[in-house]
């Protein structure tokens, strides 16, 4: 038996060359994503942690951190869509810097008297 191919050679260099590119692209999005996400859950991490809160900035923004890779992964592995990024949003936060306030002051007042 002989089998006759119909392919010209070297016409796996093209296919290798087009994976290669979406890699790199998926990489390099995936970073620029992860930046982005880590300057945002900073500043997030810096408008809940702040007044009576200041003291513990350092362990809130781990816990923010460790909070925005939960969701990503989350998001990544358990969606539907394939092509969804899930994040955390700015206005949550900000609801719960105001949240978390009174109960804050509330505490520092308690302690210094």
């Amino acid at each position: 038996m002989v089998f006759l191919s119909t392919r010209k050679a070297g016409s796996w260099i093209g296919k290798s060359i087009v994976n290669l590119t979406s890699i790199l692209q998926g990489v390099f999005g995936a970073l620029f994503i992860g930046v982005v996400a880590v300057v945002f859950l900073i500043s997030f991490a810096a408008i809940i942690y702040t007044g009576e809160l200041a003291p513990y900035f350092d362990r809130g923004v781990g816990l923010t951190l460790l909070g925005g890779a939960v969701i990503s992964m989350t998001g990544a592995l358990f969606l539907s869509y394939k092509g969804t990024i899930a994040q955390s949003q700015d206005v949550p936060a900000i609801l719960l810097a105001g949240a978390a306030a009174p109960p804050a002051a509330e505490t520092a007042a308690s302690s210094s008297s």
